[in-house]
């Protein structure tokens, strides 16, 4: 008696081969497909929904499926309000000019109160050095230094401890305006 052993390698080729087929078969009937328009009518824009009407062809459930009714791509309010629980106080407004020496000491502000604070400076065309100092009690350790040419320098800081000192350096009798505003929250 003859015993045919079978290859394992013969039961996965007709398994490939069966998959193989069945995956053909499925683009075959997908590239042939050809799904219906669908057509879509452009109402008013704002708050008017948009007809929809037409089919959509979804592949292997029952050839096409109907569409229709209305999508509402509005219903929005007439303004947007956003609230913020921020405050903003203006600590110092105002021009100066430089003394002979073409220092200014312009002072010691208070910031404590504030997480952040905004400083603007213009100058009247001159350049002009701001130097800014945080004072603690009776000292002021200088924390930036940075230099105006006629145009206006608009920097925010974190509060940088109890009191801000501004001092400006220039040449003497030139101007500009400061504008320090403390943000809290």
């Amino acid at each position: 008696m003859q015993v045919f052993r079978r290859s394992p390698w013969a039961l996965s080729a007709v398994a490939l081969a069966a998959i193989a087929g069945a995956v053909l078969f499925g683009v075959s009937q997908m590239a042939s497909a050809t799904p219906a328009p669908a057509t879509v009518n452009q109402g008013a824009p704002g708050n008017t929904p948009w007809p929809v009407s037409g089919t959509f062809n979804v592949g292997n459930l029952p050839a096409t499926q109907a569409v229709s009714g209305t999508v509402n791509v509005g219903n929005f309010p007439a303004k947007q309000s956003v609230v913020s629980g921020d405050q903003t106080e203006i600590l110092f407004e105002g021009n100066y000019t430089l003394d002979t020496t073409g220092v200014d000491h312009l002072g010691s502000f208070p910031v404590s109160a504030y997480r952040a604070v905004r400083l603007l400076v213009e100058t009247d065309g001159s350049t002009q050095t701001v130097s800014l100092g945080e004072a603690a009690g009776s000292r002021s350790v200088g924390f930036d230094l940075f230099t105006v040419n006629g145009t206006g320098q608009n920097r925010i800081y974190d509060t940088p401890g109890l009191g801000l000192e501004v001092d400006i350096i220039g040449p003497p009798g030139a101007a500009g305006s400061l504008l320090l505003v403390g943000r809290s929250n």
